[in-house]
């Protein structure tokens, strides 16, 4: 992993807990996922290099953040 590229955050109710990050989607230079917080959802892009490391990180994230 060697970047964290937050985007915006959007006020909206959701069903799951503050502190769980959900998958997205795989990307061009790596993955997509969703933050959940009090207050709503932010989108986050983890850039990955080497790309070959993508499989490893989605696991090392569903490990620590409830990861779905």
């Amino acid at each position: 992993m060697t970047k964290v590229v937050l985007g915006f955050s959007k006020a909206c109710r959701h069903r799951y807990s503050p502190g769980i990050i959900r998958y997205r989607s795989d990307v061009d230079g790596g993955i997509k996922v969703n933050g959940y917080s009090g207050n709503g959802v932010m989108d986050i892009f983890i850039r990955i290099s080497p790309i070959e490391e993508r499989e490893n990180i989605k696991k090392q994230i569903a490990k620590k953040f409830n990861f779905k």
